[in-house]
């Protein structure tokens, strides 16, 4: 509960500073009837789009993040994994008998899931393994790595 809670409040910030850059630079540009900040954060608009924020913001970790099972020795073709993670500029920060644990290797990579980036692998059995993390890089990675272990034979 605390990392869903965590994963809504950086969503909440984001969506707060983007907002306030697309007006300000709206603002700057005379593109709208708002003349001051102190008008826009006193109106009754204000409030509703922050409600609106906050709503988005609570449901975005029940749709960002996932699991899924795909059926794959991670363990067997570790090698594989870690080259196809790489290659999509994860690195590997930890490692135990049956599970891996990659992070963003690069800023942009971290900055675009609010340092939430991290990719997580478990081999359940010998023929199943685990992959969770953000949605859209879980779908990503699990067609990746298919597609090169099938290449590869």
């Amino acid at each position: 509960m605390k990392l869903y809670i965590t994963r809504a409040i950086k969503q909440f910030l984001f969506y707060a500073i983007l907002a306030t850059v697309i007006i300000s630079i709206m603002m700057a540009l005379d593109a709208t009837d708002v003349k001051t900040y102190k008008e826009l954060f006193t109106s009754q608009q204000w409030n509703q789009m922050i409600l609106l924020l906050a709503g988005l913001s609570a449901i975005y970790p029940i749709f960002g993040y996932s699991k899924r099972t795909i059926n794959l020795n991670a363990v067997y073709h570790r090698e594989d994994v870690i080259r196809v993670l790489s290659l999509n500029n994860y690195k590997l920060v930890e490692e135990s008998e049956n599970s891996m644990i990659f992070r963003g290797e690069t800023l942009g990579k971290k900055l675009r899931w609010l340092f939430e980036d991290q990719i997580e692998i478990n081999t359940t059995n010998e023929e199943t393994t685990e992959i969770s993390g953000p949605r859209k890089e879980v779908v990503i990675l699990i067609f990746r790595i298919q597609t090169y272990i099938q290449n590869k034979q």
